[in-house]
């Protein structure tokens, strides 16, 4: 029993600009991610269920850290959780990592990738997990490193989630949703701009 699903223009353009991104990386991470995709026929999306989440206070919204070095992948990450309501600050190698995670205010939610031109992703989500302040942020591995040791790892280290690239827009934001503790049909946008009654 297979259902076929229609695409929105997000997707759409989602995966065009992705299959553009492995012509342009050639043999780095675009192509690992897909070779490793095309051998095992899935990607790898997993989740932990967090308590549930309290709203934003009124005019405050959730601030997210991308941390990709692909600008393409990067500005699409960004745009998803922008349209989503979400604050987001962009880090693509070490220095930007550690000024972006340090800027007040703290993050709600952390997307990190793995392979990044001077630091290990890996090595970041430990820094995280050791910080006082930073310990309990949320923190999704959105990699194209697919392997179950690599998996494994991520979330060993505390990843709260891993996908790996490439993904749909909808796994990202139902990710980002279990990590934040909000049920599936939340509309991120609204509970964003949530204002009490």
């Amino acid at each position: 029993m297979v259902d076929v699903v229609e695409e929105d223009p997000l997707t759409l353009t989602w995966n065009a600009d992705l299959r553009s991104l492995q012509r342009s990386v050639g043999k780095a991470e675009a192509d690992a991610g897909l070779n490793s995709l095309q051998r095992s026929g899935f990607y790898v999306q997993i989740a932990r269920e967090r308590p549930p989440a309290q709203p934003p206070q009124p005019g405050q919204r959730l601030t997210a850290v991308v941390v990709e070095d692909e600008p393409t992948l990067a500005k699409f990450t960004t745009t998803l959780l922008t349209l989503s309501g979400f604050e987001v600050r962009q880090a693509g190698n070490r220095a930007e990592v550690v000024e972006q995670i340090r800027r007040p205010p703290v993050p709600d939610l952390i997307l990190l990738d793995v392979m990044l031109p001077d630091a290990d992703g890996f090595d970041i989500l430990q820094r995280v997990r050791q910080h006082p302040v930073l310990k309990d942020v949320p923190v999704i591995m959105l990699t194209g490193k697919a392997t179950r040791e690599a998996v494994i790892k991520g979330i060993g280290l505390g990843a709260d989630g891993y996908i790996t690239k490439p993904c749909a827009p909808e796994a990202v934001l139902s990710v980002v949703r279990t990590v934040l503790g909000l049920p599936q049909d939340t509309d991120l946008r609204a509970w964003n701009e949530h204002t009490p009654r």
